[in-house]
C-alpha cells in the first residue's frame, strides 16, 4: 500500500491546500491553510506493517501562536509555534499508532496544529519516512 495522508478539521479552519507525492515509504508534503480558530490535523500514515516514522520539516505562521504536535503510539512532542518562532523538525523518529481507515488497517503519526486564539497563514514543508 502506497502511504497517504488523512485530513481531519474541527472548529472553523479555512483555505486548507495539501498537497503530497511519494510513495510506499517515503512521502513529501506541503499544507497551508489561511486561518484556523480551534484545531487542524492530519494523519502521516504508513503501511499496517510498519512501525515507525522518521520527520523532517518546516512549519510556520504569519500571525497568532499556537502549538504543532507529533503525536505517536508511545510519544507526543509539541512545539511552541508563533510568527517569531517557527518550528523545525529533524529525525524526529516516533513509534506509529495502528488504526483503522475504513476496512484497512493502517499505522499512523497525527500532525496537529491547536490555538488558543485563531493562526493565520499556517504553512508546512516535511517529509516522512516509514518502516
Amino acid at each position: 500500500m502506497a502511504a497517504a495522508l488523512a485530513l481531519t478539521m474541527t472548529g472553523c479552519t479555512e483555505g486548507v491546500r495539501e498537497r503530497c507525492s511519494g510513495a510506499d515509504h517515503e512521502m513529501s508534503c506541503t499544507v497551508t491553510y489561511k486561518k484556523s480558530d480551534s484545531q487542524w490535523s492530519t494523519d502521516l500514515e504508513g503501511d499496517r506493517t510498519h512501525s515507525t516514522a522518521v520527520i523532517n520539516g518546516t512549519f510556520t505562521v504569519d500571525s497568532g501562536s499556537g502549538t504543532l504536535i507529533l503525536e505517536g503510539a508511545d510519544e507526543t512532542v509539541e512545539h511552541p509555534i508563533s510568527a517569531e518562532e517557527p518550528v523545525e523538525i529533524t529525525d524526529l523518529t516516533l513509534a506509529m499508532t495502528s488504526k483503522r481507515d475504513g476496512d484497512e488497517r493502517i499505522s499512523a503519526v497525527v500532525l496537529r496544529t491547536t490555538t488558543d486564539d485563531v493562526i493565520e497563514g499556517f504553512s508546512a514543508e516535511y517529509t516522512y519516512t516509514t518502516s
